[in-house]
């Protein structure tokens, strides 16, 4: 229910799927939950192991052909909130998460948040090595030549290159008034 109604809820963060995760992986799985009161503001799903003497912490494990995003899902009220409500609430969810690093004390630890998850300064205060990899949404409501045209030269040089790979541009109209524009085909590995 929690994973449902966030924004940044995935199918990778759902219950039956983390403990799949686990069989396959061979790693701990640890769902921790950031409280304020009786009130439920964020979980992260974290993966442990002990390797070699070395503790290392994952989210999501190393699955990332099959699991690319993981980490931290901030509750429903999170998106609706005034900045000053969503920082409050990132600092608490930092400061729970300092308290389960202290208590795991692993001496590695890696996460992939989703792309949806744009904050990290409590990361960065927390001093956590990071790295920002972008992701861009795009509105897809103008016609398909208007798209095509804002797309940079790079870019639209790429996307032929995929084109002659077998892949295209396909149209479907998924309710009265609603376009969804989704790149289909097929790769192979020479």
């Amino acid at each position: 229910m929690f994973i449902d109604a966030s924004r940044s809820g995935l199918l990778f963060h759902k219950w039956d799927f983390l403990t799949i995760t686990q069989r396959h992986t061979g790693y701990i799985f640890l769902p921790y939950g950031i409280y304020r009161g009786e009130e439920l503001i964020a979980v992260c799903p974290l993966f442990c192991r002990q390797t070699n003497g070395i503790s290392i912490v994952l989210s999501p494990p190393p699955m990332q052909a099959v699991i690319p995003y993981l980490g931290v899902v901030m509750g429903r009220n999170y998106a609706a909130a005034k900045q000053s409500k969503k920082e409050s609430m990132l600092k608490l969810m930092a400061d729970g998460l300092g308290e389960v690093m202290r208590d795991l004390a692993p001496n590695y630890l890696s996460m992939t948040l989703v792309p949806g998850f744009q904050d990290i300064r409590p990361f960065i205060r927390g001093g956590y090595l990071t790295r920002i990899n972008y992701s861009y949404a795009i509105d897809l409501a103008p016609p398909l030549e208007t798209l095509w045209g804002n797309l940079n030269a790079k870019l639209r040089t790429s996307l032929r290159k995929f084109e002659k790979n077998g892949y295209h541009l396909e149209e479907e109209t998924t309710s009265p008034g609603s376009t969804t524009r989704c790149a289909s085909g097929s790769a192979s590995r020479r």
